[in-house]
């Protein structure tokens, strides 16, 4: 089934209204991750969520080569989705690795 114009119009709306709040979630949740594995154990300095997200877009631009998981390619909704909920589950690994570190 093909999509229309209206349905192509708002699913790019709603795809760049959810860019935003990725990117600063991708932020936040490092900048606890670095808290974690980098300031405790090795006495770095804290970052904000602005470096946070520029570490984040660096990491990001190292494994860009990298090849791509097919089966998640294809919309660039369903990529935030993606995104979001990779985001969120690492973190939640990252937290358990913290717990019992």
């Amino acid at each position: 089934m093909t999509k229309t114009t209206h349905q192509h119009a708002f699913h790019s709306v709603i795809t760049l209204l959810l860019v935003v709040p990725n990117m600063l979630l991708h932020g936040w949740l490092f900048t606890y991750v670095w808290r974690w594995f980098v300031v405790e154990p090795l006495g770095a300095a804290p970052i904000g969520i602005a470096d946070g997200l520029g570490l984040s877009v660096i990491f990001a631009w190292f494994t860009s080569g990298m090849p791509r998981d097919k089966e998640h390619e294809g919309e660039p909704l369903q990529q935030m989705v993606y995104s979001a909920l990779m985001t969120v589950g690492l973190f939640g690994i990252g937290a358990l690795i913290h717990v019992f570190q």
